[in-house]
């Protein structure tokens, strides 16, 4: 259970406590063995500073604290959760980590993975049918598969060759690589983290609707770009028959339970992203419905893109026993399926280490 904390607002959750649960008892060269992320991946012990400066015209913020509606939503609830946790719940020993630079080891230990994976291009697929997490070899590595997943090393747009006609799925997620002028400018550091945009019309013609089952749910996760907010509500969920439920939002925040960045006036950085919720219109009243404006707060990895596990939190939400898909994959979960074309790159045994 990835669950830490839970209260109207919202939930703490512990990505890094998840994955050795998810990894307790890994089938490898017929021993068994338990399996954690690298720890350094998640020593985020403080917020995250600008590296890279450029001389030129500068640009003055003034914050006055006067946050637009949803940034003092989110900021509001954020500083509610914390104030009800417990005092020790970001606790940790820090003595070791004062002279930390701008959390270099993490950052280190996400550039160490990049340059260490292959670039994979080929479509390939695969399947553990097991109760137990196991380790196969690939091409280009070793890859630690979850209990009874599947997974499709392909392009989304494949997805109708992939599966049967009346294949249905009750959760589908999807962390689509939205066009980003950041990301473009930095290019080549993109294409090097798998990181290929892709403009909205085109995450529009995916048939989502088509797997989605009649009281299904779907999630996709957005930036804070209002054009890509007003793209999922207005063109992308209608253009699947998808109907629009509510918004949640993810703060990360540091070892300590800072966020790692301050929440600011647009169009500066936030310290959270959002996931957005929709359904078919004869959703059924038997389950709930996601409430909007809830809060998920937890340490981030290190590694871009990288969010933290969703189904401890949906549990309410979806029936027993799942169906689940992953579109854009790019990490494997027990018991769903998972697509994307960097769909085992955070499942690479070189990110992990046994505990």
């Amino acid at each position: 259970m990835s669950i830490l904390f839970k209260s109207e607002c919202g939930w703490i959750l512990s990505h890094e406590s998840f994955v050795p649960e998810m990894f307790h008892n890994v089938d490898i060269a017929k021993e068994i063995c338990k399996y954690r992320f690298k720890r350094d991946l998640f020593r985020i012990m403080k917020p995250f500073t600008v590296t890279e400066y450029k001389p030129g015209r500068k640009r003055k913020y003034l914050d006055d604290g006067n946050y637009p509606e949803e940034i003092q939503l989110v900021k509001e609830k954020f500083e509610s959760i914390l104030s009800n946790t417990m005092n020790n719940l970001f606790s940790d020993n820090f003595e070791s980590y004062e002279k930390e630079d701008n959390n270099l080891s993490a950052r280190l230990a996400s550039k160490s993975h990049f340059e260490t994976i292959g670039n994979n291009t080929s479509t390939f697929s695969g399947r553990n049918e097991n109760d137990f997490p196991i380790v196969v070899e690939i091409s280009d590595g070793q890859y630690l598969i979850p209990a009874k997943s599947k997974f499709y090393c392909c392009n989304v747009f494949d997805l109708r060759s992939k599966f049967n006609d009346d294949q249905k799925f009750d959760f589908i997620l999807l962390d689509p690589p939205w066009w980003n002028k950041y990301i473009r400018r930095k290019r080549k550091k993109a294409e090097k983290e798998g990181y290929k945009m892709m403009c909205n019309d085109d995450i529009s013609t995916i048939p989502v609707g088509d797997l989605l089952q009649n009281n299904g749910l779907v999630a996709m996760w957005c930036t804070n770009s209002a054009n890509h907010l007003k793209s999922v509500k207005e063109d992308i969920f209608p253009s699947w028959g998808i109907n629009y439920l509510s918004s949640w939002f993810w703060v990360k925040v540091t070892r300590r339970g800072e966020t790692v960045c301050q929440f600011s006036q647009p169009p500066r950085k936030q310290p959270y992203e959002r996931i957005v919720f929709g359904s078919l219109p004869n959703r059924h009243e038997s389950l709930p419905s996601p409430e909007d404006n809830k809060i998920i707060i937890s340490v981030p990895s290190a590694i871009h893109s990288h969010k933290p596990p969703l189904i401890d939190v949906l549990a309410n939400y979806l029936p027993l026993s799942p169906v689940c898909l992953e579109l854009f994959a790019r990490y494997l979960l027990p018991t769903w399926t998972s697509c994307g074309d960097q769909v085992l790159s955070l499942q690479s045994l070189n990110l992990y280490e046994p505990c």
